[in-house]
């Protein structure tokens, strides 16, 4: 379906997180321009889906969507699940993104909260009718806490006119743009958890093992992932993980590649 120009869709897909997603949704109330937020449950046994229904019943435009199928984490679990698989995290993220109304769409996480430099550059600066292919960077400071130079901050593309979709890079979801794209960074902050806390989904087990949705061929493929790279630690596949454990599983991609755990798929064009 073709997409709308003229408003912003924002995206939130939730798994167990209604503390933290009432005030997500709050803190986007005084978006002024045309936008809707498009809120994907994912397996939610908590009041994930009444948090949503309650803040569309206060005016916000809302829109709760289910997903009831078990999908692989970010981390170790996206590595060995294929694209294609209908486990595939890969997937899942299209689809919630397929059900956006407009061509701009913004990443916001449950945990996400909205700052005033944030809210004054989306109803003051961006041009929703813009339809020349942009995507804008922007940082997530991860909580109050301090590392040696300052602030925690993660940068990544959160806002963009022109997504193709979505492709796997190894661990995560990465997006496609037009070749054409013009990308710009942004010094507005979005505030968010700080990396110390895990959310509960990051502690299960992966879902391929468990005996009602098991997966022989993906556990193999993890059995094998462990065995070469070492054990994954929980939240491995956070923005804010070291940077040395990811090198280390870069040593052996060609590896990895001969038992069909490969880093990227769904690429148009050369890795």
């Amino acid at each position: 379906m073709e997409k709308e120009y003229g408003g912003v869709s924002f995206i939130v897909r939730v798994r167990n997180e209604a503390g933290r997603l009432e005030l997500a949704l709050r803190s986007l109330v005084n978006i002024k321009i045309r936008h809707e937020i498009v809120v994907i449950c994912h397996l939610c046994s908590d009041d994930s889906k009444a948090v949503a229904e309650r803040a569309m019943a206060n005016g916000q435009p809302i829109h709760v969507f289910e997903y009831t199928l078990e999908v692989s984490k970010p981390g170790y679990e996206t590595m060995v699940t294929p694209i294609d698989h209908p486990g595939s995290y890969i997937r899942f993220v299209n689809w919630c993104y397929a059900k956006a109304r407009f061509a701009w769409t913004f990443k916001w996480d449950a945990d996400f909260v909205a700052t005033e430099g944030l809210l004054y550059f989306v109803n003051e600066k961006l041009g929703v009718h813009c339809t020349s292919p942009i995507a804008y960077k922007m940082g997530v400071q991860l909580g109050p806490e301090l590392s040696d130079t300052g602030p925690i901050v993660h940068h990544e593309v959160y806002l963009c006119n022109c997504l193709v979709k979505f492709v796997k890079c190894k661990f995560w979801e990465l997006q496609e743009f037009p070749h054409n794209v013009e990308k710009h960074t942004l010094g507005v902050l979005i505030s968010s958890i700080p990396p110390s806390v895990l959310k509960p989904y990051w502690l299960l087990k992966p879902w391929f093992t468990c005996e009602a949705t098991r997966d022989d061929d993906l556990c193999q493929k993890y059995d094998r992932l462990v065995d070469i790279c070492g054990s994954e630690a929980a939240g491995l596949a956070r923005a804010c993980s070291p940077d040395y454990r990811i090198e280390h599983i870069d040593r052996n991609r060609d590896v990895l590649a001969t038992h069909k755990i490969l880093f990227y798929e769904g690429w148009d064009g050369p890795c």
